[in-house]
């Protein structure tokens, strides 16, 4: 098979987590409608699957068989059979929480010559697309249902459209890395203060103080995530929205606040009083896209995020790629160099924001009602993930992660009703 391009900076480090066994996929859903009640046959999806191969150059690679993660390459491949990646099964959107959990337990199986995706398709038109998180970002995940949305309202349905095995182009041309598109580099500050982190004793920083769930496990576990979803009906999202634009606020950092404020208040609780002992504060985190950066089009799959704080602008927070070069290509001893240390995250907030079309839909034909946008990253990453999406209809999807090793369930079932809670509150408040 052609070699395309090595991977670049970020791509292998989630391409090592992968293959480690301490992260799976990233997910997202889309629950679709017709005007006509028309539903995802193979006759209508797979035609639609085939040609947005031919428009995402993503989603027609796989990885090359190198025994060692850190040398792998992306190749392109000659055909596969969508039947090996579109899965139907008998469970509805109201069931996704279940879906999600198994979803998170299957990594992709690099030494086959399948590409790094695959679709669950659920009774009702729920369509969830995982992929490998070397291929893509989380708006990698909208920019495929924008996609798919696009391609079945343009499709035109013929007696003999349905072909099983999809074609990959040969002229297929991955979007460029991160830092092949733009200067990563760390500043000389950056390097040092990274190199004292490695030497300083834990306890003389200020992280010490800060909570971040459970110990990274000193072993890694068998794998497994679990998946809780709020919903917020388009009304209560306007609401939102609106209140955050009267006080000059994002939803972004109107979410972190609500989130970082129910984690504090469900720790002070004396049921886990005991997990603060000798912390102040929660250290949370906020992926910011560096595509503005990159130039990739929010229509690309690729993966171009960053880890960052609230306060980080993204031309700063790109350096922080930048400093894995530092890491001489050994991603695995990194890896394991975190196993039975602290976790560097309490809470990270994934917002995707609303899910814009080119071309608003008349009324007839697809349409998306709902979006959810979850991951994975159980093992080394923040202990909660909250990850949020808007559908084109205005709903929102409010959808918390954890693993097993990184927090206890009790704690997050009484984080979220205290999220609620405090939303409720706000949305309520915003009524008088």
């Amino acid at each position: 098979m052609p070699e395309i391009r090595s991977p670049g900076l970020l791509e292998r480090f989630h391409i090592v987590r992968h293959a480690l066994g301490i992260d799976s996929c990233v997910l997202s859903a889309a629950k679709y409608t017709h005007s006509e009640n028309l539903s995802f046959s193979q006759q209508v999806l797979f035609p639609a699957i085939r040609s947005l191969i031919t428009q995402h150059p993503a989603l027609g690679i796989r990885l090359s068989k190198d025994t060692i993660a850190d040398q792998t390459h992306f190749v392109r491949l000659d055909s596969f059979d969508l039947s090996e990646v579109i899965h139907y099964v008998n469970q509805s959107y109201q069931e996704l929480e279940e879906v999600f959990e198994s979803e998170f337990v299957k990594p992709f199986d690099t030494t086959r010559d399948l590409p790094l995706w695959r679709l669950t398709v659920l009774k009702d038109n729920t369509i969830v697309f995982a992929f490998h998180h070397g291929i893509g970002d989380g708006l990698s995940s909208v920019a495929f249902h924008r996609t798919l949305l696009r391609v079945l309202r343009e499709q035109k349905q013929g007696p003999d459209s349905f072909v099983e095995k999809a074609f990959v182009p040969e002229n297929l041309k991955l979007v460029g890395a991160s830092d092949q598109l733009t200067d990563i580099s760390p500043s000389w500050l950056e390097v040092i203060r990274a190199i004292l982190g490695l030497f300083i004793p834990p306890s003389w920083t200020s992280a010490s103080r800060a909570w971040t769930g459970h110990d990274v496990p000193a072993e890694i576990p068998s794998l497994q995530a679990y998946a809780r979803i709020v919903q917020l009906p388009a009304m209560d999202a306007h609401r939102l929205a609106t209140l955050c634009r009267t006080h000059k606020a994002t939803i972004t950092s109107a979410l972190h606040f609500i989130i970082t404020s129910s984690l504090s208040k469900t720790l002070q609780n004396p049921t886990y009083r005991s997990l603060i002992t000798n912390k102040t504060t929660i250290s949370s985190g906020i992926p910011v896209s560096l595509r503005p950066l990159t130039g990739a089009s929010k229509d690309a799959i690729c993966d171009h995020p960053s880890a960052s704080t609230l306060r980080t602008q993204s031309k700063t927070c790109k350096s922080q790629i930048g400093l894995l070069k530092f890491l001489g290509g050994n991603y695995t001893g990194f890896f394991q160099g975190k196993l039975g240390k602290k976790r560097q995250t309490g809470v990270e907030l994934s917002n995707l924001g609303r899910f814009e079309l080119e071309e608003e839909g008349d009324g007839t034909g697809w349409e998306i009602q709902d979006i959810v946008f979850a991951q994975c990253d159980a093992v080394v990453g923040a202990a909660i993930k909250v990850n949020v999406a808007s559908a084109p209809s205005g709903n929102m999807a409010i959808c918390v992660t954890w693993g097993d090793s990184a927090v206890d369930h009790g704690l997050v079932d009484a984080f979220i009703a205290e999220m609620r809670l405090q939303i409720s509150e706000i949305l309520n408040g915003a009524k008088n």
